[in-house]
């Protein structure tokens, strides 16, 4: 029996479905999986570091977002706003952090591409006093 597609309980279902979609490659969810996958490797405290960072510096801005909507210029935006803080070793850390949850998602293939990659040089130099 074919589904009228004007019937509202199948729009229901597949709104449901894509929502679920949404979510399982929202940026914070492929960042869960990719800190699940690794933190057996880390000691608990460079787990929870790297999940504060994620959190703390990258959700609020882009965790909701759909992984594969997301560009390098979301990334230098996130990247900017902590170095605004003066907090150049973070800053430093926060990219490496994004730039390990989008190769995971590359590996597991939620990405085609990983859009930090690019991202070498964009973090800006401290200044040095002799």
């Amino acid at each position: 029996m074919k589904q009228n597609s004007c019937d509202p309980s199948a729009r229901k279902r597949v709104e449901k479905n894509q929502t679920r979609v949404n979510i399982d490659r929202s940026f914070t969810a492929v960042a869960e999986e990719c800190w699940n996958h690794q933190k057996e490797t880390w000691t608990e405290d460079h787990a929870n570091r790297v999940w504060t960072r994620l959190r703390d510096n990258t959700f609020p801005r882009i965790g909701q977002r759909p992984i594969d909507d997301l560009h390098p210029q979301d990334v230098i935006a996130i990247v900017r706003d902590v170095e605004e803080r003066d907090v150049m070793g973070i800053a430093q850390r926060v990219l490496q952090d994004i730039r390990r949850v989008y190769r995971y998602g590359v590996q597991v293939g939620k990405l085609t591409h990983n859009p930090a990659i690019e991202l070498t040089g964009i973090l800006r130099g401290r200044k040095s006093s002799h």
